[in-house]
């Protein structure tokens, strides 16, 4: 793992999940209704005494989605067999970092 902040590589041993869905076509998990209750409504993350950075927000490489473009065509019945082809095609979207949003649903999660 390389330090966000500079310094050396620390190895470390990763843990995956188990998948826990087998189809995308069973029964869609439906949310509690109560769990999208609005926020306190003192929420103001822009007052709060925080300094917090997402160092591990990243977009995609400047050109990935030109090289996945182009091997799109070429590869595609690989991806799909070897179970990558979603993925591969997800990565190449940028998500859009809203901090307040965030914020908002750390204060949901644990608000001291």
């Amino acid at each position: 793992m390389v330090s966000p902040t500079g310094g050396d590589p620390t190895p470390r041993i990763a843990h995956f999940l188990n998948p826990s869905v087998t189809s995308i076509s069973g029964p869609v998990f439906e949310l509690p209704s109560d769990c999208l209750a609005s926020l306190t409504p003192n929420f103001e993350p822009k007052k709060w005494p925080l300094k917090v950075t997402f160092n591990g927000w990243r977009n995609p490489q400047r050109n990935w989605k030109t090289w996945v473009d182009r091997m799109h065509s070429l590869y595609q019945s690989v991806w799909k067999k070897a179970g990558i082809h979603d993925a591969i095609m997800s990565s190449t979207y940028t998500i859009q970092k809203h901090e307040d949003l965030i914020f908002g649903v750390a204060e949901r999660w644990c608000p001291e």
